[in-house]
């Protein structure tokens, strides 16, 4: 799994994908209007939770929760350490809703994760450097189509995140430039951009 980045107020809440829940529509309806849940199995604590019935248009009933905490019919409650809650009591969110997008790396992080899922490669690059040349083969069973509709996307994080590593690498040339000319004037930048074209034949970044 590719760490994220997290920011803003959604820095304080945790994940959903991170957090132990529990499926009410994995019970089995005795006719009760409470189920009993473990909460831990080597301590055998556990609680008592309210259900609620919908009819499911098939003839019968689905069965759901009722938050602790809120009262709300929900499908999932996360245990939190104290009990079972809700997702929004429990102040959970997802992890793409954490991600930071301005970060240099958010479409690297991005397509690997959906490479991780669509493609199933056996090996990732884990050097951002190498991310934009990667093509990974095409997984056993997948049909070409499918296969090229998935590395189609790919090739789109990549193209992203080429262009926003040559965005960020313009900007730190730029801020390097500001720093010599107020120290030691434009003629110091000058002999910089002769040693950078003698070494990579080409200019150096202008702003």
């Amino acid at each position: 799994m590719i760490p994220t980045q997290t920011s803003g107020k959604n820095k304080a809440r945790g994940q959903i994908e991170a957090t132990p829940r529990v499926d009410s529509f994995k019970l089995r309806d005795t006719g009760g209007d409470r189920c009993q849940i473990v909460a831990d199995r080597h301590s055998g604590k556990s609680v008592w939770v309210r259900l609620s019935r919908k009819p499911n248009g098939f003839g019968g009933w689905q069965l759901f929760f009722l938050c602790p905490a809120c009262g709300q019919r929900v499908r999932y409650l996360y245990y939190t350490g104290g009990g079972f809650l809700c997702r929004k009591c429990a102040r959970l969110n997802y992890r793409c809703q954490q991600e930071t997008r301005c970060g240099p790396l958010y479409y690297y992080r991005k397509g690997m994760t959906y490479a991780e899922k669509r493609l199933r490669p056996l090996f990732l690059p884990f050097d951002p450097g190498d991310f934009s040349q990667w093509t990974p083969p095409p997984p056993r069973y997948m049909h070409e189509p499918t296969y090229l509709r998935y590395l189609a996307r790919l090739r789109r994080y990549q193209q992203r995140h080429v262009a926003r590593q040559e965005k960020q690498e313009a900007q730190q040339i730029m801020q390097l430039r500001r720093q010599i000319s107020a120290v030691g004037g434009g003629g110091l930048w000058q002999q910089i951009e002769r040693c950078l074209e003698q070494n990579d034949g080409g200019p150096a970044a202008a702003p």
